[in-house]
């Protein structure tokens, strides 16, 4: 079971990220991207709180 909910918690999370991140960059006129909406919202920021996700569920499901 706790595989499952892992996989479960895994997904949405990440699917999360990544639809934030593509309305919000979809909703901004091009000459309002800045550095600072890169780095909040970009393919790099993305990526990393991905990873983060990775190690949280990880860590999480470890230790039950």
């Amino acid at each position: 079971f706790d595989e499952k909910l892992a996989l479960i918690a895994d997904a949405v999370l990440k699917s999360k990220l990544q639809i934030e991140s593509m309305f919000e960059l979809s909703f901004k006129n091009p000459k309002e991207i800045d550095s600072n909406t890169i780095n909040q919202f970009g393919y790099e920021a993305v990526n990393n709180k991905i990873k983060e996700v990775d190690y949280r569920i990880s860590h999480f499901f470890k230790r039950k």
